[in-house]
């Protein structure tokens, strides 16, 4: 529980059991490794998969079975997989389906509909990216997958497949999740244009399988795997009554909404796959974080605030950090304001923390999370910093006091099974807000040092030089981010995985690069 007194464990009942399953989203499947994409696997390697699932006692099962368990028929088999194919490749129609045919395994085929819509001939803009309409199921192969009775059709959206603007300064990001940057108008669009703009794209999605194939799809899979509070409301009005997301958990009938997979990526091998699947307890991460000022970048406009963006990038690159953390407004006497959010106090073409957020997480390649201060305005606060960018988590400072130690071995479901939002407390109500805008953001206190509660994903320890390396356990260590001070290998030699630079100068730290980790004597 999220608190004013702190983070408690709510100890829930057990899983249910049959309700739990391994679902795995697979794209396009070629035939030679010199033919792979970043989403491809060759026809071998499927092969190879679906002979070891057979071999190793896996059952597939369908999205009828997976509903059915959830409302008390039949349990799902203990080694229960559900097999997805993404984007409609025309490779599922020549390759994949007939070795559904011959396994008898059943499988969901998600479509987007404005690439299905493409005429023969033309082009599909596949994420920026010019794709033959050719590469892609018609139609008429559609039916004839559908009459089989092994293929369960999904969308795939109509035309979220893609990005759209979330800044003045030409910032884009998923069209489900971002709230969209109208130019025209100068304005951001507000929550009620962005869930009726994807409620719009969900109905006509359904209703042009429907027409085509004669059954309106109940599931959808998030394109890109990310999306809003706001759309999964809109998705649910639209008629969808199962939802997949890329998340690498294992998924439970019992959250229809929230059914989560693992996405192979490069063609992994047998072992790596096997592996993924069986989304064992995380081992400790290893974490670099540091602390942002955008103090200069928001003192500045055009070409120069550019350069010292691509400047702070670069040097975010040098430093080997994994994660940072920026503020939402200058800070003074210790108060924050939301001046670096939009439609706040700075003209909107000053989107200094939107714009700041996006570029570090696509360019360096990190994860961003929002510094929030746990006052009277964290709940509006953070919901501003949510929509503003698809950052990754939300830090709370001054965190909650009286954490609970965690449990050992907490997966992201875990954690988020522990976490149940009190309003009443400044934290839990910034996080709920927040939460509502997107559901997979990452929660980190700020808090003396012990052992994170099991409701945190991480905790961020005082600027002191660490100590109490009893709670630098497997348990802890990855979830505690505890400060570098000036000879990170040292904090690293007491068990420490993840170290933090808070504030930093921008200046690089010898040792403290993610890459140089392990420490080695």
């Amino acid at each position: 529980m999220l608190a004013a007194a702190g983070l408690v464990s709510l100890a829930g009942p057990a899983a249910a059991e049959g309700t739990r399953f391994a679902a795995i989203a697979f794209h396009d499947v070629v035939d030679t490794r010199a033919e792979r994409t970043d989403d491809a696997v060759t026809t071998q390697s499927l092969v190879d998969f679906f002979d070891w699932l057979k071999a190793e006692g896996w059952t597939p099962v369908s999205l009828a079975q997976v509903e059915a368990s959830a409302r008390g028929g039949p349990p799902l088999p203990d080694k229960a997989i559900l097999l997805g194919f993404d984007d409609g490749y025309r490779s599922f129609h020549e390759r994949v389906y007939p070795l559904l045919l011959a396994y008898r395994y059943p499988a969901v085929l998600a479509l987007v509909g404005s690439w299905m819509d493409v005429p023969a001939g033309g082009i599909v803009d596949y994420g920026g990216k010019p794709v033959p309409r050719e590469r892609f199921v018609t139609w008429d192969q559609v039916r004839a997958i559908q009459a089989s009775g092994l293929v369960e059709i999904a969308s795939h959206s109509h035309d979220l497949h893609r990005v759209v603007p979330t800044t003045p300064q030409g910032n884009t990001g998923p069209a489900a999740r971002s709230w969209r940057w109208i130019g025209a108008d100068a304005r951001y669009e507000t929550d009620a244009e962005h869930r009726a703009r994807i409620e719009a794209d969900l109905r006509r999605s359904r209703e042009r399988i429907a027409a085509e194939t004669g059954k309106a799809p109940r599931a959808l899979v998030w394109p890109f795997g990310r999306h809003s509070g706001p759309a999964l409301e809109a998705a649910r009005a639209a008629g969808f009554a199962f939802a997949f997301t890329l998340e690498p958990e294992r998924a439970d009938a019992r959250q229809p909404m929230a059914l989560h997979r693992y996405y192979p990526t490069w063609d992994p091998s047998l072992g790596i796959l096997a592996w993924n699947l069986g989304f064992p307890a995380p081992r400790a991460e290893t974490v670099r974080l540091a602390c942002v000022d955008l103090t200069p970048m928001a003192a500045l406009r055009g070409e120069a605030q550019d350069d010292w963006l691509g400047g702070l990038i670069e040097s975010v690159r040098r430093l080997g950090a994994t994660d940072i953390v920026l503020d939402v407004g200058p800070r003074a006497q210790g108060v924050v304001t939301g001046a670096w959010l939009p439609g706040t106090a700075l003209p909107l073409e000053a989107d200094i923390f939107g714009r700041a957020a996006r570029q570090l997480g696509v360019r360096a390649g990190v994860s961003v999370h929002a510094r929030i201060p746990a006052g009277q305005d964290a709940a509006e606060l953070a919901a501003a910093a949510a929509r503003a960018a698809p950052i990754d988590g939300l830090l709370f400072e001054p965190g909650p006091a009286g954490l609970a130690p965690p449990t050992a071995g907490q997966t992201r479901t875990d954690i988020r099974a522990a976490r149940s939002v009190d309003p009443g407390g400044a934290v839990g109500a910034g996080f709920a807000a927040a939460a509502a805008i997107d559901p997979r953001l990452r929660l980190m206190v700020a808090a003396p040092l012990a052992g994170p509660g099991p409701g945190t994903d991480r905790q961020l320890a005082p600027r002191e030089a660490p100590g109490g390396q009893a709670w630098l356990t497997p348990a802890h260590s990855g979830r505690l981010v505890v400060p570098a001070g000036t000879d990170p290998a040292a904090v690293q030699r007491q068990g420490a995985t993840a170290l933090s630079l808070c504030p930093w100068d921008g200046k690089p730290l010898k040792g403290f690069s993610a890459a140089t980790f392990p420490w080695l004597p």
